[in-house]
């Protein structure tokens, strides 16, 4: 089953409380996405839509745009795992030029687990399962107590996760 067909399976996440994101806040226009999260085997697939006001080169998404969805969705699967973390290196390959304009799929995942860090894997395909993009990347996490002000998110995703 390609992703188009298994997020018709999920139930999209709301991401009300978090709408002041450079990549999915309110203020920009340049980038539609919806998140969901596959409690099956653990990944976050977000539906993306790049608008002309995403390109670089004509016509086609400028590559800044597509590492700063991957950085973001990398970023989100950490909060789904309810400890936060923040990039320390993010290493991605360009394998297509991307038409903006068109729907694509991006899935990341927790390739390891340690106490003080993620490894975090992303890719970023077409709805025919076409590969754009693929990314690694190290994310340091962050103290509990220095995340106080995330409490009302994690209530969100718990809700949203039903825990």
């Amino acid at each position: 089953m390609n992703t188009a067909e298994r997020i018709k399976e999920l139930q999209p996440l709301t991401m009300d409380l978090y709408d002041g994101s450079f990549v999915s806040g309110k203020q920009q226009n340049y980038i539609k996405l919806q998140y969901y999260f596959d409690k099956i085997t653990s990944k976050l697939i977000a539906k993306i839509y790049f608008t002309k006001d995403a390109q670089g080169a004509p016509l086609r998404v400028h590559g800044g745009a597509i590492s700063a969805v991957l950085d973001e969705t990398m970023g989100i699967i950490t909060f789904l795992n309810f400890n936060p973390a923040v990039t320390a290196n993010l290493s991605i390959n360009f394998i297509k030029p991307l038409k903006v304009e068109q729907d694509v799929f991006v899935e990341t995942w927790i390739e390891e687990n340690d106490d003080k860090k993620y490894l975090i894997k992303g890719k970023m395909v077409t709805e025919n399962e076409t590969l754009i993009a693929d990314a690694s990347g190290v994310f340091i996490k962050m103290p509990m107590d220095k995340v106080a002000e995330y409490q009302d998110y994690y209530r969100k995703f718990k809700a949203d996760l039903g825990k």
